[in-house]
């Protein structure tokens, strides 16, 4: 980002965040800037070395963990039989772990109507993606709409003005 400022200086444009009120063709917006970027820097170094001494302290204490691998080799054959052919091979089912699972299916053909016509018209056949959500995704919709349900009860109105 810092680069891009300069490089912006350079031909003597000044960047406006608008959100954070910076404009960087003035000093003062100038400073404010180089002082965020400099304290931005400083915080991922600190959380840079920060991680690498928690991963030292557990290698040392003898726990090593990591993310459970999500590419199988079944996955990398689809993935790289899909880069062969894009068209016509698709993965019959592709699960995002705790978020749903896709899958591709045939719709029939059928009849429809065009809505600005009303014409009847044939629609062909295709491929659609399905998804079905995972446990963890419906868990969360569910509590979102507990909490939207709970907040949106409005008071009923008696009195009807004339």
């Amino acid at each position: 980002m810092i680069s891009t400022v300069k490089d912006l200086e350079e031909w003597q444009i000044g960047l406006k965040v608008i959100t954070q009120n910076i404009d960087t063709s003035t000093p003062e917006g100038g400073l404010f800037f180089y002082m965020n970027a400099a304290f931005d820097q400083f915080q991922r170094k600190i959380i840079v070395e920060n991680t690498q001494a928690g991963l030292k302290s557990a290698r040392k204490n003898g726990r090593i963990r990591s993310r459970p691998t999500l590419m199988t080799d079944e996955r990398i054959r689809a993935a790289q039989s899909m880069l062969k052919n894009p068209i016509g091979s698709f993965v019959p089912l592709w699960d995002l772990t705790r978020f749903g699972t896709f899958s591709v299916t045939e719709r029939a053909g059928r009849e429809g109507r065009n809505p600005a016509t009303g014409v009847t018209m044939t629609i062909p056949a295709k491929k659609v993606v399905k998804f079905k959500p995972g446990k963890t995704l419906s868990d969360a919709a569910a509590s979102v709409k507990k909490t939207n349900a709970a907040k949106s009860t409005k008071p009923k109105q008696t009195d009807k003005k004339k």
